[in-house]
């Protein structure tokens, strides 16, 4: 009796989430006559390997992803110990439609149409919503610089859009929970560390033990259970990850695939340059269904040449700030440590070490149609660096794309003995109003950041905050002489 009624709630279940992902009556009904064939389990298991052959497979999947746990961060005082904690919880949802394409049964790029991406986020009391802009509904998945990232070839997605999008598990790559050859009833497979770093997106993977093996065969449906440890890399520091749950895998039209997936995954990574540490454990549910439809607009020729360019432009990000008012593009490796009324803090960090660090603030307002002479601007940061200052590297004046104009003048100094460059970007309008950005550059960093600055600088749009949180201007300029680490 047992048995049975979990076996009603199951098929419920199913039935309901099918009916919550529109698939198309006539889909499903193919689809439960071939999976519901009369086959036996070894000829069910020889169709029930990777893909092969494969160049194209479109989609949908649904996965929500719940967490719970401890952020870790910086601490700032000795008394903190090694770390701040910070409770955390969290609860994402994607859903979305995918073109996947395949070069030699391997996946390589996929176009998305997303029909529901947002968060609800909660650290140390305060929540936090963040959602998917309508323009930016339709992305591009694809490997960039050691892991599979998103992009929006109509509008550059926000900071914050890249990290909703950003999931646990990568649906790209699933079907490499699939054995590599034919297996037996009660086989179990173990998995190589680079088919690891796919499936869970990680920067590396050192050593794994995660192990996969079959709990069940029932009405054309593989049921897999999932279970082991991985030792990996993520934002160049470590990660541990402790994994179990199961999946289940039916035959579709072209090759079988994953159609159910449920894993809690607990991880503990360390604290980074561009991120927090932290100790949570996440339940992951997808479910996916081939759709006989193309519902993603991106034409597959077009995808797989996407695939193949190198082009740095397109993995831009849009960085704003609605307390201080303005936004720019940026390179992904600028990170955003402070966002306040009173000043905006970002650190470019590359293989977990700090290249560069900006501080943005506004300024006090001049009259309408009035400016600031580059020799100005040089005289207060002269008199602002003091015993800092050594010389000026070089001063420019420009207008930007934006209209504004644009004062970048270059210094070098020096703080306790370490060669420090700054750049200072003065920006203002014929309105009057102003803002700084001051980039602070260790001296053995100067190659390596180069002029890093202007990408910012050259995209900046400034417009007035809200009232209620406009910060108070008392300085004429904004500088900083704080060392980087």
């Amino acid at each position: 009796m047992t048995h049975f009624s979990q076996l009603s709630r199951r098929q419920a279940l199913r039935r309901a989430l099918h009916a919550s992902l529109f698939l198309p009556a006539a889909a499903y009904a193919a689809r439960t006559s071939l999976s519901a064939s009369p086959v036996g389990n070894g000829e069910f298991l020889q169709r029930m390997v990777r893909p092969q052959n494969l160049k194209l497979l479109h989609s949908r999947a649904k996965m929500v992803t719940e967490l719970s746990g401890k952020l870790h961060l910086e601490p700032l005082k000795e008394s903190d110990g090694p770390f701040r904690a910070a409770e955390i919880r969290s609860k994402s949802t994607l859903d979305y439609f995918e073109k996947l394409t395949f070069e030699d049964s391997q996946f390589n790029a996929s176009a998305r149409r997303y029909v529901e991406a947002n968060s609800e986020n909660w650290v140390a009391g305060k929540t936090s919503q963040r959602q998917l802009r309508p323009e930016c509904k339709n992305t591009k998945l694809m490997w960039h610089e050691g892991s599979w990232e998103q992009l929006c070839t109509e509008e550059p997605l926000d900071q914050r859009e890249t990290e909703l999008l950003q999931s646990s598990i990568n649906s790209g790559s699933l079907e490499l929970l699939l054995p590599k050859e034919v297996v037996s009833e009660r086989a179990s497979w173990r998995f190589e560390n680079g088919e690891v770093q796919h499936l869970f997106n990680l920067e590396a993977v050192h050593k794994n033990t995660l192990n996969a093996k079959i709990s069940k065969i029932e009405d054309g449906v593989l049921s897999v259970e999932l279970s082991g440890a991985i030792e990996a890399s993520a934002n160049s520091v470590a990660t541990h990850l402790d994994v179990r749950g199961n999946f289940r895998a039916e035959v579709a039209s072209q090759s079988p695939i994953i159609t159910w997936l449920a894993l809690a995954i607990q991880e503990r990574r360390e604290i980074s340059e561009a991120q927090p540490g932290f100790e949570i454990e996440a339940l992951v549910r997808m479910i996916r269904i081939e759709t006989g439809d193309d519902k993603v607009d991106t034409p597959e020729k077009v995808l797989r040449e996407l695939a193949t360019e190198n082009d740095p432009g397109r993995w831009l990000v849009r960085i704003q700030s609605t307390p201080g008012g303005f936004s720019m593009l940026a390179d992904r490796r600028w990170k955003t440590f402070v966002d306040s009324r009173e000043e905006t803090i970002l650190r470019l960090v590359e293989n977990n070490n700090v290249i560069a660090q900006c501080n943005i603030s506004r300024l006090t307002n001049m009259k309408p149609g009035t400016q600031v002479t580059t020799e100005g601007i040089q005289n207060d940061l002269r008199r602002l660096l003091g015993a800092k200052f050594r010389k000026f590297l070089e001063s420019d004046e420009r207008v930007t794309s934006n209209k504004l104009r644009l004062v970048r003048i270059a210094a070098a100094g020096q703080v306790q003995d370490v060669p420090i460059q700054w750049i200072y970007d003065h920006l203002s309008n014929d309105a009057g109003d102003r803002m700084a950005l001051m980039f602070t550059v260790g001296g053995n960093m100067g190659e390596s950041f180069a002029a890093g600055d202007m990408q910012l600088a050259s995209s900046f749009e400034m417009w007035q905050p809200p009232v209620s949180i406009r910060a108070p201007l008392e300085k004429n300029a904004a500088l900083s002489t704080e060392t980087l680490r």
